[in-house]
């Protein structure tokens, strides 16, 4: 039974992370995550009316802030929503997760558009990311070519960087609404399969054998976009091969060095994800949480 108490802690929690989005600049980008996920919250436990609410003083506040109409808000309100009705609906992990990147890519496509709702600081962002690409690597101090080299692979894997930026914003999402909901709704919420339960598919590496051999043999749009699939496809297996390395460290009994461990994976993501890299590939055949529940002999 929901009650007055929860509702309030719930509407408190989504004015301090307003407060927390506009005023603190790093910690804006924590409220990415944690808006959606309070609006899916709202969603599947409180129900639509007080999602619709919660909504309503989301905008109304962040414009009252700015000034002006804050359509950045619904940068919130539309994957919170989506999310949450997917949870509800019990949709599976994989189409949860591809209808709330999906649902904020094409509103991304819709604001770019539509440049009289956009924001003049959201247009100055879209219109100096490559200005402020090559200043960053003019301090470097890299040769022209080098420079120009770079530049052209920023361009070239854009939108692959979006997609991943997207993909990890909505699984970030997912897994503080499910937590609060598998607390607060045990009974209702369908499990989901856990990060570290993460695989690889053998017919994902079908795939990125087949989109590295279209990208290397074309260097026209058909190349560009085979380079950007086999960009996502790495992309997974890392993340399936970190899946695999916080199942093992999870099992460990030491608490201190699981926390040492789990700080690392993040902290070090760049040298840990060649190996990540490879653990994933590996996984797709040696199958290493099966061996170690014993399974395979």
């Amino acid at each position: 039974m929901v009650t007055t108490a929860e509702k309030v802690i719930v509407y408190f929690s989504l004015l301090a992370m307003i407060l927390i989005a506009t005023y603190i600049g790093l910690a804006g980008i924590i409220s990415f995550i944690l808006l959606p996920a309070l609006l899916a919250y709202s969603v599947v436990r409180l129900g639509y009316r007080h999602a619709l609410f919660e909504c309503m003083l989301l905008v109304l506040c962040l414009s009252f802030i700015s000034g002006t109409f804050a359509a950045q808000a619904f940068f919130s309100i539309v994957p919170g929503v989506v999310l949450g009705i997917c949870i509800q609906k019990q949709k599976s992990l994989r189409f949860a997760l591809s209808a709330t990147a999906l649902s904020l890519l094409a509103l991304e496509g819709i604001m770019y558009i539509s440049a009289s709702v956009v924001s003049q600081q959201e247009l100055a962002f879209a219109q100096n990311f490559m200005q402020e690409a090559e200043n960053a690597i003019k301090t470097l101090g890299l040769p022209a070519a080098e420079s120009a080299m770079f530049l052209e692979m920023m361009q070239m894997y854009l939108p692959s960087v979006l997609i991943m930026s997207v993909a990890m914003l909505a699984y970030g999402a997912f897994l503080v609404a499910y937590t609060l909901l598998r607390k607060r709704m045990p009974t209702f919420v369908v499990r989901y399969p856990r990060f570290r339960e993460l695989s690889v598919r053998k017919s994902s590496l079908a795939i990125l054998v087949l989109t590295g051999i279209v990208a290397f043999a074309d260097s026209g749009v058909v190349g560009t976009v085979a380079a950007n699939l086999m960009l996502l496809m790495c992309f997974y297996i890392i993340l399936c091969g970190y899946g695999l390395l916080v199942y093992m460290i999870s099992n460990m009994r030491s608490g201190a060095m699981k926390i040492v461990l789990y700080f690392c994976l993040v902290w070090m993501f760049s040298m840990v994800s060649p190996a990540a890299f490879f653990l994933g590939l590996s996984d797709a055949f040696i199958h290493f949480r099966n061996r170690k529940r014993g399974d395979i002999e």
